[in-house]
């Protein structure tokens, strides 16, 4: 069975508008420039800062 007849992925972008976005320096903190796209985690880093050393 030879690997070349799959097809391995397809992907499905829908178009985004450029509307409320974040300015330069928030959006590379937030990893997005897109208001719409960002979410806030459900905890904080703080938090398990202790238990990662």
């Amino acid at each position: 069975m030879s690997v070349k007849k799959f097809k391995l992925a397809e992907a499905y972008v829908i178009p985004q508008e450029y509307r409320d976005l974040f300015d330069i320096r928030t959006a590379l903190r937030k990893g997005t420039i897109f208001k719409e796209l960002y979410r806030e985690l459900p905890w904080k880093r703080e938090d398990y800062e202790d238990e990662c050393r």
